[in-house]
């Protein structure tokens, strides 16, 4: 219950045992619901309590005098142990008579898997069949906390206990390995007097179901034991899979391993795309982008997706998620067309109207430099490809673009001579671009949250944290995309308007390299070819897929995170990160990007207009004139700040 709640306090202060009516109560209980807080329960290995009360309950009486920057701390996520950690983890010090507390001592072969009580098998049923207004209404508690309730109901019905609660503790911010429980007084390391008073108190050899746990976990208690991290989190979930797989089998009276060939559990780290090579082409062969991480949506929490990719503002790929799986099976190309193929397909609303403007300014060197650039490698001019861009061509409905030459493998896209270094390259072959669904087709608009109602229960998943004040219902920054192979819409650029980036692959596969605002002027800005104007959105002319480092050399100082983004897989992508895309093959997405606003009195991070949207984007390296060397000097402040705090 504490896991489920979130409890991040259940210490042995409000833990009250009544031996003589073998009862168990447990008092202090405001401290559950909170996305904030990391759960913290002494019964449950991996948490703060139960290694501070249980394994580090020695170390902290020995230094609880000592200054609190020279105590024990443990290690935060991707750190070495503290050398205190690994002093205890070899047994030096024992552990405490508190660790019959650990709830493995008190189950059989030590694991709950899915042995839950049945009533609390038919709440976790409830909550997860319910929709978030039903269970509000219910239980009278806030939106926020039901969210966190179906979070954790959802991880409990997918994994069993354990599986839930090593994906939850993968997404700690401070990490404790889980060690083999220590549930025997008689024959437990413990300190020397309480083993003592244990053997006086104990009438019998036998004394209660904890002895024979001991030493015959089974197996799904055994691989639970280990690290938290995230290759320790995939073999484990892999174990669950083969452990099930064998007693199913075992049953059936049929052989093991002809079931394990073609079974896999979600990985936390997705295998690498080696047939989709990010770069087409590099001058410097041992040249690459930092990969964009990859999360299975199993093991990341709405709350712990906020946190650490939303706040932080740092680019992931979501894999795997309930939301796209669904979304695809009934977003398809048939369903876009039979709902919007008469709509007007609008090629150019967000490029035809800023060269319309340039025309009536002093850019005129610079579209007659675009009108030659095409004519050369399109065999069109500037005018003709913003009248066909604009309608005025072949091409008028969604149907006429989706069967047109534009679409499918066609390598229009790829001519020769087309090096993307120019501003005009991007220009052609026309795509469905920021094409905005409720405006241009109320019915798919519709449909998509309908499926997410009856499917899903309203459960927006991830997309709900970028929404703000939208309601993911009546959200106006709903987008479709979509082009045949190789072609790119826009050179890398970063949105004007404040506003995370969704973006769910339907169909086909996108090449995606992004960068914080720290390497502007390391991507070539456009801007430095039109006198310091800017056009649109803020446009670059660095080359992310065809990278040529003797044409284009500031791009080795840039620090760009890359990914092959493939069907089903959500790339979220942090307000004002500069971004550059290239499909691959016939590619349809679904795109949100609502802007960032707050409603009237809410405390923002950042200043807001009078209508509430914000003026800049709340993540810093989204920001004009953001530098990696403020950021690590605010980070190194935050973290003298939090050393500060409350000791462990």
């Amino acid at each position: 219950m504490d896991f489920l709640l979130g409890n991040h306090d259940r210490n042995i202060f409000n833990i009250f045992i009544d031996e003589a009516k073998g009862s168990l109560m447990l008092i202090d209980n405001e401290d559950m619901l909170k996305r904030e807080d990391e759960t913290s329960t002494v019964s449950i290995p991996g948490t703060r309590h139960h290694w501070h009360y249980v394994a580090g309950y020695v170390i902290y009486e020995k230094e609880k005098t000592l200054p609190w920057m020279e105590r024990c701390h443990a290690k935060s996520a991707n750190e070495t142990k503290p050398a205190c950690i690994v002093e205890l983890e070899n047994g030096n010090w024992p552990p405490t008579i508190g660790a019959i507390l650990d709830y493995r001592c008190w189950v059989e072969g030590g694991a709950i898997h899915r042995t839950f009580p049945s009533t609390f098998s038919a709440f976790l049923a409830e909550v997860t069949d319910s929709t978030i207004e039903e269970l509000m209404e219910k239980y009278s508690i806030a939106e926020e906390d039901v969210a966190f309730l179906k979070d954790r109901a959802t991880l409990l019905n997918r994994y069993g206990f354990e599986g839930a609660l090593k994906t939850t503790l993968l997404q700690a911010e401070s990490q404790y390995d889980i060690n083999a429980p220590c549930c025997d007084p008689l024959n437990c390391p413990w300190p020397v007097e309480e083993s003592l008073k244990a053997r006086r108190e104990m009438k019998t050899s036998h004394f209660g179901p904890y002895v024979r746990n001991h030493k015959e976990l089974n197996a799904i208690a055994q691989s639970f034991i280990g690290p938290n991290d995230a290759q320790s989190v995939t073999s484990f979930l892999e174990s669950l899979v083969r452990i099930q797989d064998d007693q199913a089998n075992l049953g059936r009276g049929e052989r093991v391993e002809d079931h394990q060939r073609n079974k896999r559990a979600p990985t936390v780290e997705a295998p690498q795309h080696d047939d989709i090579p990010l770069l087409l082409s590099s001058s410097d062969p041992s040249f690459q982008w930092n990969n964009i991480e990859r999360v299975d949506a199993s093991t990341l929490s709405i709350d712990a997706f906020e946190r650490k990719y939303v706040k932080e503002g740092q680019p992931v790929v979501i894999e795997n998620a309930n939301l796209a799986t669904v979304l695809r099976s009934v977003v398809t190309r048939e369903l876009i067309l039979d709902l919007c193929g008469d709509a007007f397909a609008d090629l150019g609303s967000k490029i035809v109207p800023s060269f319309q403007s340039m025309t009536k300014t002093t850019h005129q060197k610079l579209l007659r430099d675009l009108s030659e650039r095409l004519e050369t490698t399109r065999g069109l001019t500037l005018n003709e490809t913003l009248d066909f861009l604009e309608g005025k061509g072949k091409i008028k409905t969604l149907r006429d673009f989706f069967d047109s030459e534009f679409m499918g493998e066609s390598k229009i896209a790829r001519k020769r001579g087309v090096d993307f270094l120019h501003p005009a390259d991007n220009l052609w072959p026309p795509s469905v671009h920021s094409w905005h669904i409720i405006e241009q087709c109320p019915a798919l608009a519709e449909r998509v949250k309908a499926t997410v109602e009856t499917k899903l229960r309203g459960d927006w998943s991830y997309i709900s944290k970028i929404l703000f004040r939208e309601r993911s219902t009546e959200f106006k920054k709903f987008m479709l995309f979509a082009s045949g192979d190789g072609v790119r819409a826009y050179h890398a650029h970063h949105h004007a308007k404040p506003a995370h980036v969704m973006v769910l692959v339907v169909q086909g596969s996108k090449r995606a390299v992004v960068w914080d605002r720290a390497d502007e002027e390391n991507l070539y800005p456009l801007s430095a070819r039109v006198g310091g104007e800017e056009l649109y959105n803020p446009v670059y002319l660095g080359n992310a897929f065809n990278v040529d480092l003797d044409k284009q050399p500031k791009i080795a100082r840039s620090r760009g995170f890359g990914a092959v983004v493939e069907a089903g897989d959500i790339l979220f992508m942090p307000c004002g990160w500069i971004h550059s895309f290239e499909n691959v093959g016939e590619t349809i997405q679904l795109v949100w990007s609502p802007s960032i606003s707050y409603d009237a009195g809410e405390q923002s991070v950042v200043p807001i207009s009078d209508d509430g949207v914000a003026k800049y984007c709340p993540n810093e390296n989204g920001r004009d004139g953001f530098t990696r060397e403020s950021a690590d000097r605010d980070r190194d402040r935050d973290r003298d700040r939090d050393r500060g705090g409350t000791p462990v």
